[in-house]
């Protein structure tokens, strides 16, 4: 028995020491190629010691979406530098789609260290209306909610798992083996299928009425929708689509149902369009007027989330109803911590906010970022006003010359941006006169 008992403990420390060595191998690894690319990005022009490294931090208006790859708001920065023969400007794009404030300050420091910037431009907070990923960390930076133990050990260990290098690999790789086994169901799935099925996003994120009053469509993207289902499973959008037909047709059960299957088969998704839209679907039902049905409806929806928030922590966030004052309270306190940390290494920083066309309304984060400008004495650059200017000379003309359909800018948009970022810095002379601050401080 003893000798059993010695052969377990000997197994599971054997294990340990097998996992600790590959975390280390892993991080060592990691940290030697985000190492290789910095020096890449750093030593793009002669001279290292006097380049100006300017970091765009920010969502997917800093990223470039909207806009075929190299013509985002940071690559024209770049050129304009490079037009103006300051070849030794370093412009660094760090935008993450989607990323709300919390997520961006959670991987501040990280990224302040690896580049090193001399200037970091901000544009922050609009994905926080509908992001809710690591709002809890506002509720315990704040000590706001009085979360239980439990909910407090759950995220805790979640992070921790998040963070293990050893778990985004075995996550990686139980991805690949799912692609794998997925890929003769999906040879069944024909081109056609697929233009059809990337088609029918396009109308019913428009919720084209002609479409769903054409019965035979319906019938058919209803057909194209569960064979995306069959050949992919874990591919939330799929279920999300076909939610929104039952939605529309109020058949509230069975949207509800597929809705909250595209949250469960892959609660993490992310892609260009942003979150796992499930998510949002379900948080707009439980305040849908649906007259009799509404408070089963209701029910039904807070009983998922308290199962949800049993198994998935680390995403129920995305979940949970927060009013307006709540986003706004969160965003705002977020910004205020990331501009601490930005002047407390001595970095300079520009804030910048959104860019906004005549379909859209600038949102409270606008008031805020212009607030926690004024407040820390930071210079601002005010796209929205800039843009608005252009609209009264030019007209709704200008969303099709500056804008995609979504809100985004276009090549042509994202030029504007830069430009008003270039001016900024000749105004405050951010160039000219360069921080004396070692870069091994950091």
């Amino acid at each position: 028995m003893n000798n059993k008992k010695q052969q377990i403990l000997t197994f599971f420390a054997g294990l340990l020491t097998i996992l600790i060595i590959l975390e280390v191998g892993l991080r060592i690894a990691g940290y030697c190629y985000q190492k290789s690319r910095v020096t890449f990005n750093r030593t793009v022009t002669s001279g290292q010691k006097d380049n100006f490294v300017i970091l765009c931090l920010g969502n997917s208006y800093t990223l470039g979406s909207g806009a075929p790859p190299g013509e985002s708001y940071p690559d024209h920065l770049q050129g304009l530098f490079n037009e103006r023969n300051k070849e030794n400007a370093i412009v660094i794009n760090g935008g993450v789609n989607s990323e709300n404030t919390a997520e961006l300050l959670d991987n501040l420091k990280a990224g302040i260290n690896n580049v090193k910037p001399d200037l970091i431009i901000l544009q922050t907070g609009q994905p926080n209306w509908w992001n809710f990923y690591k709002y809890s960390n506002y509720l315990e930076r704040t000590s706001v909610g009085n979360k239980p133990s439990f909910n407090k050990i759950s995220y805790s260990l979640h992070d921790f798992l998040y963070k293990s290098r050893v778990y985004r690999l075995l996550f990686l790789l139980k991805n690949n083996i799912n692609t794998k086994l997925r890929s003769k169901k999906a040879a069944d799935f024909s081109y056609r299928h697929a233009v059809e099925y990337g088609a029918l996003g396009e109308l019913m994120r428009n919720m084209d009425k002609d479409f769903f009053a054409d019965g035979q469509k319906v019938n058919k993207a209803i057909n194209v929708l569960k064979k995306g289902i069959e050949v992919d499973p874990d591919y939330p959008k799929s279920y999300e689509l076909l939610g929104c037909i039952y939605l529309y047709q109020k058949n509230y059960d069975e949207a509800l149902r597929l809705f909250m299957q595209a949250v469960m088969v892959n609660p993490g998704f992310r892609d260009i369009g942003g979150e796992n839209k499930g998510y949002g679907h379900i948080r707009n039902m439980r305040n849908m007027p649906m007259g009799g049905q509404k408070e089963r409806i209701r029910k039904t929806i807070d009983k998922f989330i308290q199962e949800f928030k049993k198994t998935h922590p680390k995403n129920c966030e995305n979940l949970l109803l927060l009013e307006n004052a709540e986003i706004s309270r969160w965003a705002e306190s977020d910004v205020i911590e990331i501009v601490k940390i930005i002047q407390s290494k001595n970095i300079r920083i520009i804030l910048q906010n959104y860019p906004v066309s005549t379909k859209f309304q600038a949102g409270a984060i606008d008031d805020i970022l212009r607030n926690v400008a004024m407040r820390f004495n930071i210079p601002f650059v005010d796209n929205n006003n800039l843009f608005k200017k252009i609209i009264a000379a030019e007209g709704e003309k200008v969303d099709e010359e500056y804008f995609v359909p979504d809100g985004h800018c276009n090549s042509r948009g994202y030029k504007i941006m830069a430009n008003n970022v270039y001016n900024k810095i000749v105004e405050k002379e951010m160039f000219e006169r360069k921080l004396n601050h070692s870069r091994e401080g950091y």
